[in-house]
């Protein structure tokens, strides 16, 4: 396809590189909302929201390994007055 209609080749990969960073950071803002709400909800019933505690609490198929929910985590944190 590429050799015949490179013009319609490039459009489509750009489009679909465009959907890929569109998803990404779509997913990127609901971890970092499920980690904030998660750190808060820690810290309104008194407890410490260490990393083990916060991840097992995260929905399925998200954890704290991801570096946009390790720092909102410490966002969260140092916004609380934890760190």
């Amino acid at each position: 396809m590429a050799r015949k209609l490179p013009e319609l080749a490039k459009a489509v990969s750009l489009r679909y590189r465009q959907h890929a960073a569109m998803q990404k950071a779509e997913r990127v803002h609901y971890l970092r909302t499920a980690v904030r709400i998660t750190v808060e909800d820690l810290h309104e019933t008194g407890v410490f929201p260490g990393k083990r505690i916060a991840e097992h609490l995260l929905p399925k198929g998200r954890s704290l390994r991801d570096r946009a929910a390790q720092k909102e985590r410490v966002e969260t944190m140092r916004r609380l007055g934890l760190q």
